[in-house]
């Protein structure tokens, strides 16, 4: 909505998180895209062991990450 807005920081602040996920996803199975990683009834298998590491690292970033995206929207005079 923002970039319909005018606003084009937000999408590029969007896939700087989004790489974060992608290389979570290629840990567990080797690809950024299309991993197959979750299957009928589950999952492929266990998770590596620095999976959670880098889930550690990567989500209180995305956390932060979204505290400045709602600042940049809703606390914005043009906006």
């Amino acid at each position: 909505m923002a970039l319909e807005g005018g606003a084009i920081t937000p999408i590029f602040w969007a896939l700087r998180e989004r790489e974060g996920v992608l290389d979570l996803f290629e840990m567990l199975s080797g690809h950024r895209w299309h991993h197959g990683w979750i299957v009928p009834g589950g999952v492929a298998g266990a998770p590596p062991a620095q999976f959670y590491d880098g889930l550690r690292r990567w989500l209180p970033a995305v956390l932060r990450a979204l505290d400045a995206y709602e600042e940049l929207l809703s606390d914005n005079a043009i906006w």
